[in-house]
């Protein structure tokens, strides 16, 4: 089991805290991981928001998540892989 969820590259990631979000803008959060991300996983939020990548404006994915929370401003945590 261990072996074949450390081949998903799951594990290795870095937990992104208090991220805080502003409504429908993108903000790019650095991630910290020294190559190109591979996902992420919303861990805690504090309200009503929809965080998604926007596709326009991820131009750096080795440094960057571009993000936005759709719908209200929130603040986030993020599991970056």
């Amino acid at each position: 089991f261990a072996d074949t969820l450390q081949a998903t590259g799951l594990l290795d990631g870095r937990l992104i805290e208090g991220i805080e979000f502003a409504a429908s803008t993108t903000r790019n959060v650095p991630h910290g991981l020294g190559r190109k991300y591979r996902g992420y996983l919303v861990v805690s939020v504090n309200a009503k928001a929809i965080i998604q990548v926007d596709d326009a404006e991820n131009n750096n994915k080795s440094q960057f998540l571009a993000l936005q929370s759709y719908g209200t401003a929130c603040t986030a945590s993020l599991w970056v892989f």
